[in-house]
């Protein structure tokens, strides 16, 4: 039954960074955009917790954590 839970997190990590990384082709968008709080500050900080939450789910779902 444990090998189900991890393999269950292990997807649940790779699905997260996926997403992230679809997340971030969108909120790329337009280069030419002016640079505001939110683009420069917020938003990079919230990416960096979702990716560190998929690399934590995908190294514990491995027995690494």
């Amino acid at each position: 039954m444990q090998w189900l839970l991890s393999g269950g997190e292990v997807l649940a990590g790779i699905v997260t960074l996926v997403l992230l990384w679809l997340a971030l082709k969108v909120a790329g968008g337009n280069p030419d955009k002016p640079l505001t709080n939110m683009r420069f500050a917020v938003l990079p900080a919230i990416f960096l917790l979702w990716a560190t939450g998929g690399f934590i789910l995908i190294l514990r779902g491995a027995g690494v954590l």
